[in-house]
């Protein structure tokens, strides 16, 4: 097996809004981190894919596309090779146009400069190969929380001790000939929101926790893959018991955590990773709840609540450009790197399909991946939707979409992801 590694700084110098919070109405120039952007290119047999693993909110479909049509031209990767993964840190600069309607501006520099930049570290890291040893194991981390409660009519953004997790940090990492470990790519399920509304740059507990495996390996270069986390936050609790803004301090000490898991993991390989490189791409047909009609939305504009008004505006553009889509369009993605599973979902996953792909997978190694390629809603499973709430019910009105989807999405997905797994085999 070999590997190649590339790394861009994403960090933009000039003042941006932030991506992730719709109320945070200023720019801001500052950075408590820089965010990055690194190209891991395996190459097995001739044979070549790309995990590009991104500081960023998420990608859209037209960032997707201009990405991989400028790696395809300088490298011969088709889309199923280069596998996009945005960490989903809110504390990004907002460059979605999914999302446009969210933030006072959008800015079309820099993410003309971050596509760029990105397409730079997959040529180099395609260009710069060296043979290794593939490792994959194992661990813990324990600050991720169940973000549902039912409270009898709705579900409520609030800690949920006994809701769904996945404890489990997924570690890969190369060694090359002289026992040195070259990269290391790890997942956890946790959204990387521990600050709340801080107004300042960085990679939340997952950059943290890169830079602390990278200084505890000198040499390496770590990035995160990120997990299903939909529903799954950080532990930050209030003495009323809701969730809490963390200080920086609380983002490196989940950081220190799960960099602690993932060099507990290094330090008990599973199993060797070995074998051919295959991948496979496709879209999941899934339907919506309703499409509402130009009377509905005209209605809305006259809504008090913000989010729901700039939701009609967005869609009444929409609809004067031609008619809505009854289904969303989300990016499946299978990539098999020897005896390695690698799933890529687009979309805020919720961790229950983290938790069935992996059971399906096991005991084979795999990551199951959430916001992946084009981000494109929030992804509940079936049995969440008696239990309304935010994931279910009203994400769409962030996402730009003309409605929630249905129950029926889960076994479309699912079926998708097996459909995927089994050409890659």
């Amino acid at each position: 097996m070999k590997i190649g590694v590339a790394r861009r700084v994403i960090t933009p110098a000039q003042r941006v809004y932030l991506a992730g919070y719709g109320s945070r109405t200023e720019k801001t120039a500052d950075a408590y981190q820089d965010l990055l952007a690194t190209a891991i290119c395996f190459e097995e047999a001739g044979e070549k894919c790309v995990i590009l693993a991104a500081d960023l909110l998420g990608f859209d479909a037209e960032m997707v596309e201009t990405i991989k049509r400028g790696v395809q031209k300088h490298t011969g990767l088709g889309p199923e090779k280069v596998l996009l993964a945005a960490s989903h840190t809110h504390y990004a600069p907002a460059v979605e146009t999914k999302s446009a309607h969210l933030y006072p501006g959008i800015h079309l520099d820099v993410r003309g400069d971050i596509e760029n930049l990105c397409i730079e570290a997959v040529i180099e890291s395609a260009e710069n190969m060296q043979l290794v040893e593939l490792h994959y194991g194992t661990s813990v981390a324990a600050y991720g929380i169940n973000r549902r409660v039912w409270n009898g009519v709705d579900s409520e953004m609030r800690p949920n001790p006994r809701g769904a997790v996945d404890p489990t940090v997924r570690v890969l990492w190369a060694v090359d000939p002289q026992d040195r470990v070259v990269a290391v790519l790890f997942s956890y399920a946790c959204h990387p929101t521990t600050a709340g509304g801080l107004m300042s740059m960085g990679g939340d507990h997952f950059g943290c926790a890169a830079q602390l495996v990278e200084a505890a390996i000198p040499g390496a270069t770590a990035a995160v893959l990120p997990g299903c986390f939909g529903d799954v936050r950080p532990r930050v609790v209030n003495a009323a018991g809701g969730f809490d803004a963390g200080s920086l301090e609380v983002v490196k000490a989940f950081g220190q955590e799960l960099c602690f898991a993932v060099l507990s993991a290094m330090s008990v390989p599973e199993v060797e990773i070995a074998g051919p490189i295959t991948a496979a791409i496709d879209a999941a047909l899934l339907p919506f709840d309703h499409v509402p009609d130009r009377q509905a939305l005209e209605r809305l504009l006259a809504d008090p609540e913000f989010s729901q008004r700039k939701w009609a505006e967005a869609l009444l553009d929409q609809l004067n450009e031609g008619d809505l889509s009854a289904h969303l369009e989300m990016p499946v993605q299978a990539l098999r790197i020897g005896n390695l599973n690698i799933v890529g979902l687009g979309g805020e996953v919720c961790v229950g399909y983290q938790l069935r792909i992996a059971a399906s997978l096991s005991p084979a190694p795999a990551f199951v991946l959430g916001y992946c390629n084009a981000e494109t809603s929030y992804i509940a499973t079936s049995d969440m939707f008696p239990f309304k709430g935010y994931e279910v019910a009203t994400a769409h009105f962030c996402y730009g979409n003309p409605a929630p989807l249905t129950p029926e999405c889960e076994e479309r997905i699912l079926a998708k992801v097996n459909e995927l797994l089994a050409k890659t085999r």
